[in-house]
């Protein structure tokens, strides 16, 4: 038949994920022309000369469906578009090869005409015409036939599969009727893929066909498919714009090793061809890109993705915590009966995981994967209903834990209710299941590790291990009867896949308990650094509550379970702490951080308590101050932990000490800082030196002498400073870099016991304020708050401390936020010299979240706005323009660290380039991807270089010199 063929339309829809070109065309070509053909995840066939269309080497549907799709040979195609006639050729013989085959089966025969594979083999066949027109001056009969047939089977709506097979079938309609100016099947197809992207994706838009891989892959397709309607002028539905949130999701679906977590029909796989901030930061991790704001995102299509952070502040991106849970409809097209399910990992290891894929088709292995009993969840010995839904009844998001309950009835006659519990700061799961029966059932607690991990026996569950790695299972409460298995056949348990028919051994945790009403109470939690994680139930327990105490080696804190809520209390304390039900503290209004007046009215009550309580040194003094303080504090809820240093103040005021609390216990407010009676003895932080306080930053100082926290009194803030003295000429000056409020007790002094080992003269390290605003900042920059200018003011305190100590030069020393307050506050210092490794320069160019928290606490703003005044304060760049300022840097960055090079380091050279006064001397090294700071022999390796070049003088450098 003759058919009119629009070769432009085929040009212009000749892309899509399996036909845009890519480097590797050229060796797949040449593969396919020495008749290599591999369909990954198979072996390579050899193509006999005469190609035989039931081919079945492998006894494979995935094989064969493949081999049918056709488009393997769209390599041939894009390699014959560049003058490769050889890859022409075989691309026509192959082509018409199956063409003829197939007219010569009219019976359709599958897999050849399967749903899906028709679709695909429609486009690589569309994408073949504009060379085969050039080639044979027109487009031959026999393609443009078989178009037109697919076309029309295509039409067919009884030919049409569902979700992702439908979704190809619908784009290879689309591309027919566009080639084929056939208006009716374009219609059709924009008509179908219209309605069909209604079912795909909701309203937050995540898909529905249940794993984590396929969320990617329909993206791309789905991309293809509103590509393809704007390239043939369709206006595409507004509701199709919300495809462009989905590298989000995926992003927060990506463990801290790059890959994704293994929900559904996922055997790893990960986002890095993605070309977006939050994709780009989860596939480098952390080198490059900007992570997503949240650490915590539940979807209501059933998915919860949880991490400690992103990487971003002085924390190896895959040390990182990371846990998942699965909830919702149990019958999604890849998705497992699996609600319910969690996932954890942590330091680097997928502690606990999900069984995968493994295969399509029937297997053990693949039943296996596809049953409850596989998934870390309780299964119950009953049939469960694969209609089920596991529903999230319960999600309590605040700063110090996530508290969130699922409940499912899929089980007849069975209500399970697992209540997973996550401290913020010990990074670690209670879990806590409840199993209500109308008759005696048995119930198996699973927990799937990870492959690589070990499991051993300990008294109250499993220790695990992964090299040097620990982590542990334990249960609280009455024993369950316990067994661990691994590589066990028939029944098939212990293994999870790792690929396309393939699977590793790995140990499955089974607590088992009997009865019509029965919990579980387990401890999922990570050692830190190598320390094995410990569980111990709190003797005394009021009815109604769990009291756990545990001990990861990060943290030792007490945590407090009760129906209302959730609350922690020091590792030690009895069980006389009250829980407070969520709805006591929305009774009282918020302290308003964002509220002019109420920072002015905080920031005068702080500045007034400190300045009465300075001209009246006396406790009952101090001791009426706090009290008003507390009496306000009371009167308020304080969100996200921005009290504007009022418990500070309290503290201050009320000379708490912290000086023999554990170092594990959790301490999110400093000690009081202020020696109001300039006692010798007075030491109320870790800090084993005696205080000397002083009132502004150019207050005079006492003879410096030996080991000195200075506290300088600034009104609304407090600026601690560790002074060491020493002989030598130059003041080395050391800024902190982000915290973990769970493991640093404040103030933070980093760095001095190796600084003070260099040898190199007195030296100085100050401790960030800012941090006292809120007890959840982890990084504040040093920016100090509306009243006070931080930066500004530690210069004042470095010249009046430098001409103390009789030194001649200055050397500021910071990495990362640190390294943006060196550089601010050597702005202000003529001649000073700044060692700044891998810092920002401009917070707004820096991770959303935390320069948000750090605005919002110091500034009372989101962002800086229009408020030019405050642009200095979070733009090194501007600030040395506004100063003319006078600076030597020393700029250390990783190599690694392409988002700090990109947009922080780069613009602080292009800037420096047109101040007279800034000279920049660069220092790189390799640390890996991410940003990472140095450790102690590249920070002596640098800072000695830099002591060497600027002549410092010192006993102790000099005995090293003649050593």
């Amino acid at each position: 038949m003759s058919t009119h063929i629009s070769v432009a339309a085929a040009e212009r829809q000749a892309f899509g994920v399996h036909f845009n070109h890519s480097s590797r065309d050229a060796t797949l070509a040449r593969s396919l022309k020495e008749r290599d053909l591999e369909l990954k995840p198979h072996p390579i066939w050899n193509i006999p000369e005469v190609i035989d269309w039931n081919a079945d080497p492998f006894g494979d549907l995935n094989w064969r469906a493949q081999f049918h799709m056709l488009r393997w040979i769209d390599p041939l195609r894009r390699r014959a578009e560049k003058g490769d006639t050889g890859a022409g050729a075989a691309w026509q013989s192959i082509a018409k090869s199956w063409v003829d085959w197939d007219s010569r089966n009219s019976a359709r025969l599958k897999p050849a005409w399967m749903d899906m594979v028709d679709g695909i083999r429609a486009l690589a066949l569309c994408a073949g015409i504009p060379f085969m027109s050039r080639r044979q001056s027109t487009t031959p009969t026999w393609l443009t036939d078989s178009i037109r047939t697919h076309a029309d089977w295509l039409s067919d709506a009884s030919h049409l599969g569902h979700s992702n097979h439908a979704l190809h079938q619908h784009q290879g309609l689309l591309v027919c009727g566009a080639v084929l100016g056939d208006q009716a099947a374009i219609a059709l197809a924009q008509s179908r893929l219209e309605e069909l992207y209604s079912t795909a994706y909701d309203d937050q838009a995540i898909n529905s066909e249940g794993a984590i891989a396929y969320h990617l892959s329909n993206y791309n397709w789905w991309k293809d498919a509103r590509r393809r309607l704007e390239v043939e002028g369709i206006e595409v539905p507004a509701k199709m714009e919300m495809l462009d949130s989905v590298p989000v999701e995926l992003a927060h679906a990506t463990k801290p090793d790059g890959r994704f977590v293994g929900i559904g029909d996922t055997d790893g796989g990960s986002p890095k061809y993605i070309d977006h901030p939050a994709t780009r930061w989860v596939s480098t991790a952390g080198a490059d890109g900007e992570p997503p704001e949240d650490l915590i995102r539940i979807y209501d299509a059933g998915y919860l993705f949880a991490r400690s952070g992103w990487g971003d502040q002085e924390r190896d991106y895959a040390d990182e915590t990371y846990w998942s849970a699965s909830f919702g409809s149990a019958k999604r097209v890849h998705g497992h009966p699996d609600g319910g399910s969690i996932t954890y990992s942590s330091m680097g290891t997928e502690w606990i995981t999900d069984p995968g894929k493994f295969q399509y088709g029937s297997s053990e292995m693949r039943d296996f994967c596809v049953s409850r009993a596989s998934h870390s969840l309780p299964a119950i010995d009953r049939p469960y209903d694969p209609a089920s839904f596991v529903a999230c009844t319960r999600r309590e998001i605040t700063d110090s834990y996530y508290d969130v309950t699922f409940t499912d009835s899929g089980y007849q006659g069975v209500t399970v209710t697992r209540r997973v519990v996550y401290s913020v700061t010990g990074e670690y799961l209670v879990v806590i299941d409840n199993v209500a029966s109308t008759d005696e059932c048995t119930a198996v607690q699973n927990w799937q590790c990870g492959p690589g991990v070990s499991a051993t026996p300990v008294p109250r569950g499993y220790a695990l291990s992964a090299g040097d790695a620990h982590a542990a299972v334990l249960f609280a409460g009455s024993a369950p009867r316990r067994e661990a298995v691994s590589a066990q056949e028939r029944p098939t348990a212990g293994w999870v896949s790792t690929g396309w028919k393939q699977r590793e051994a790995a140990p499955a945790l089974r607590f088992t308990k009997t009865g019509r009403r029965f919990r579980f109470i387990t401890l999922v939690a990570a050692g830190f650094k190598g320390h094995q994680p410990t569980l111990e139930t709190v003797e005394g327990t009021p009815a109604g509550q769990i009291r756990l105490r545990v001990d990861s080696g990060r943290v030792a804190e007490q945590i407090v379970i009760a129906k209302d809520g959730v609350s922690f209390a020091p590792y030690t304390a009895d069980t006389n702490v009250n829980v407070k039900a969520p709805t006591e503290a929305s009774d009282l209004p918020e302290l308003d951080a964002l509220d002019h007046e109420t920072r002015a009215r905080v920031f005068t009550l702080t500045r007034r308590a400190r300045k009465t309580a300075w001209d009246s040194p006396d406790a009952a003094t101090r001791g009426s101050l706090a009290r008003d303080l507390e009496n306000y504090l009371g009167k308020y809820s304080v969100p996200r932990g921005i009290d504007l240093g009022l418990r500070a103040t309290i503290s201050d005021l009320r000379c708490i000490s912290h000086a023999k609390v554990d170092r594990r216990e959790v301490l999110k407010h400093r000690p009081g800082l202020i020696n109001w009676e300039a006692k010798d003895s007075f030491r109320t932080s870790h800090v084993n030196a005696p205080t000397a306080s002083v009132y502004g930053a150019i207050s005079d100082l006492p003879p410096l002498n030996r080991p000195t926290m200075v506290t300088y009194a600034l009104g609304s803030l407090v600026l601690p400073a560790l002074v060491t003295p020493a002989s030598g000429d130059t003041l080395t000056v050391m800024l902190q870099t982000a915290v973990d409020r769970a493991r640093t007790h404040l103030p933070l002094f980093q760095r001095v016991r190796f600084q003070g080992e260099l040898g190199a003269g007195p030296f100085v390290a100050f401790a960030d304020p800012t941090l006292d605003l809120s007890s959840e900042l982890r990084l504040g920059w040093y920016l100090g708050d509306e009243e006070i200018d931080l930066p500004k003011s530690i210069a004042k305190a470095i010249v009046k401390l430098g001409q103390h100590l009789g030194t001649e030069k200055v050397v500021i020393q910071g990495g990362s936020g640190g390294g943006f307050a060196a550089l601010q506050i050597g702005a202000h210092i003529p001649g000073a010299h700044v060692v700044a490794a891998n810092p920002q320069t401009d917070l707004r160019r820096y991770n959303a979240k935390a320069y948000r928290a750090a605005m919002v606490s110091a500034l009372g703003r989101k962002d800086v706005g229009n408020k030019s005044e405050l642009i200095p304060r979070i733009s090194v760049m501007r600030r040395l323009q506004d100063l003319s300022s006078q600076l030597d840097v020393t700029l250390v960055m990783n190599s690694g660290d392409v988002y700090h090079e990109r947009n922080h380091a780069a613009p602080l050279r292009e800037a420096a380039e047109h101040l007279d006064g800034v000279t920049i001397r660069d220092v790189s090294f390799d640390l890996g991807p991410g940003h990472k700071g140095l450790s102690n022999d590249l920070y002596g390796q640098v800072m000695l270089a830099v002591y060497e070049r600027i002549g410092t003088v010192s006993p102790a450098l000099s005995s090293r010199a003649d050593g």
